[in-house]
């Protein structure tokens, strides 16, 4: 009996010594693969600080781990890192190490990648790495080594992710990305399921921050052929901030274009989980607010998306009797109606037409009205738009936290109108343009913690017209200082749209102006202020008393 244990025991220890001792026979194989070969497909340097090789983690597979890889651009990002990855973990097929062909890869790992996507101005995409090779075959790629994929399972652990988009000013980022996938990736028709969680999703686009601080949860499962390459959405569940979603349908690739017919819409939704979307209602204090009211969602995507076609959509938003109000302030936001229609035939982006049919609100019974529309946004957007309403800012403390410090207070009327297409500023016709209107402060004030001193703007007014907005009237004071001021912007929407120059003038007069408070500290240089691109402007200014620094001018 001592003699079969020790037999045992020895075969064990034996399995135990080829389990360690494998992984360094090939150690210098996998690390010559991915120093020699990843790099020679790559136009950027793929490098990593270290390598873990274990077959007992993953047996009968063996377990490669690189830690510290990182992935630098050449130009025209030299020096920019795409990736940086504290722990890349893939298991390999241990028997395709001693068959000489494909490294076969059964799972990924990634564990705290942090990823940088950019496009400059000239279009460049700096994820466009890979070499190509039009001589090299399929058959060759295997003969040759390299590696192969017979997924099962896929994870990516705690990613910060960034797409930044120089040229058309688009900035995405997505902070504690987590994402699994799983199913048998050898088959040709498999169920998939994934897993998707995100801490943080910020998106911004032409300087304006329309997504922040936004969660989303999902689960998703996928019916896949790879066969037709058809990919089916199954049961799922998606939710961003408070907004739940379902979506059915599904997608395929047939030759160079891509097939589709998706459905999504909120069917249980609130008027409150509509709140959750916009980034300064979305705080920590959410779920105490109180909100009523309904809104339908419902949105869908059908036919072809090519080189030059996009598939026919429609996304519609419909709000009614929507009111919202925080618990501790005094002042509701009552009568919400909201009724938006975006669509597209099924041709070219240019067909797609986005109509806000309405938008009204009221705060203390004062209306705030709106419409848009939108055509031909691509080759001549064309502009139908009229707001109308007035916004007592002292109420503003009463709907919405301001935070310490931020004192507000005055009054805004709005009453404007623009129709017409962006061509005819571009070609100075100004008879199939349109607009016109007035934006008035009274007695406006705003001080903040940021601030060296509180502004008061006791009136201003602004008139538009095709050719110009003036400014009339404006009296303002900070601190000890105090401005009129009266001007006029000439070609503004050219400026907006079309990128054109835009020319104004501004006279300035104050009895006394005294810029100490706003300069820089001793420890902050003076730095000088660059103006826009295309910008004329000619500022006549008569001040009877300057203090600046230590110079008293008049």
């Amino acid at each position: 009996m001592k003699k079969i244990i020790g037999i045992i025991a020895g075969i064990l220890l034996l399995i135990l010594v080829a389990l360690i001792a494998l992984p360094m026979i090939f150690r210098d194989d996998i690390i010559a693969w991915i120093k020699t070969d990843v790099n020679k497909n790559f136009t950027a340097t793929v490098d990593f600080a270290d390598v873990d090789l274990s077959l007992i983690r993953s047996f009968p597979q063996m377990s490669v781990g690189l830690r510290g890889l990182t992935v630098v651009n050449h130009e025209p990002f030299a020096g920019d890192t795409l990736a940086a990855i504290d722990n890349l973990e893939i298991a390999l097929q241990l028997s395709s190490l001693w068959q000489g062909g494909a490294m076969v890869i059964n799972s990924i790992l990634v564990e705290r990648p942090r990823i940088s996507v950019m496009v400059n101005s000239d279009g460049a995409m700096n994820t466009n790495i890979v070499k190509p090779n039009p001589e090299q075959t399929t058959a060759d790629d295997e003969s040759a080594g390299g590696a192969s994929f017979e997924l099962r399972d896929y994870r990516i652990v705690d990613a910060d992710i960034e797409y930044a988009d120089e040229s058309g000013g688009v900035l995405l980022k997505l902070d504690g990305f987590n994402h699994r996938g799983s199913g048998d990736f050898t088959a040709s028709q498999f169920a998939m399921t994934t897993e998707t969680n995100i801490a943080n999703i910020r998106f911004d686009n032409g300087g304006a921050t329309l997504i922040n601080n936004a969660k989303l949860d999902a689960t998703v499962n996928v019916a896949v052929d790879l066969a037709t390459n058809k990919y089916t959405l199954q049961q799922n569940t998606i939710a961003l901030n408070a907004l739940q979603l379902n979506a059915s349908g599904w997608v395929q690739q047939v030759g160079e274009n891509l097939e589709m017919d998706i459905k999504f819409d909120a069917p249980e939704a609130q008027f409150k989980d509509l709140l959750s979307m916009i980034p300064f209602i979305y705080r920590k204090d959410f779920a105490d607010l109180q909100a009523d009211g309904s809104f339908l969602l419902r949105g869908s995507a059908n036919g072809s998306l090519t080189e030059t076609q996009i598939p026919a959509f429609e996304i519609a938003l419909d709000v009614k009797n929507g009111m919202f109000q925080y618990p501790d302030l005094p002042t509701p936001v009552e009568n919400v109606q909201i009724q938006l229609l975006a669509k597209n035939p099924g041709k070219t982006a240019d067909a797609t037409v986005i109509d806000l049919q309405k938008m009204h609100i009221e705060i203390l019974k004062e209306p705030l009205d709106a419409k848009l529309l939108v055509k031909t946004p691509v080759s001549d957007p064309y502009l139908e738009t009229n707001i109308v309403g007035r916004l007592n800012l002292g109420e503003v403390k009463n709907i919405f936290p301001l935070g310490e410090g931020v004192e507000l207070a005055g009054k805004v009327q709005s009453d404007f109108q623009l129709k017409g297409a962006l061509s005819a500023i571009q070609n100075n016709d100004i008879s199939k343009f349109s607009t016109g209107g007035t934006l008035k402060f009274s007695e406006v004030k705003y001080a903040a913690p940021e601030l060296p001193e509180a502004i008061a703007l006791q009136s201003a007014d602004l008139q538009f017209s095709p050719q110009r907005a003036s400014l009339q009237n404006l009296r303002a004071t900070f601190g000890n200082s105090d401005l009129q001021a009266n001007g006029v912007l000439e070609n503004i929407f050219g400026y907006v749209f079309h990128d054109q120059t835009v020319k104004g003038t501004l006279a300035l007069q104050s009895k006394l102006l005294d810029l100490n408070p706003w300069i820089a500290g001793e420890s902050e240089p003076l730095q000088a202020i660059e103006l826009p691109a295309k910008v004329e402007f000619l500022l006549a200014a008569d001040c009877q008393k300057v203090l600046f620094d230590k110079l008293e001018m008049k």
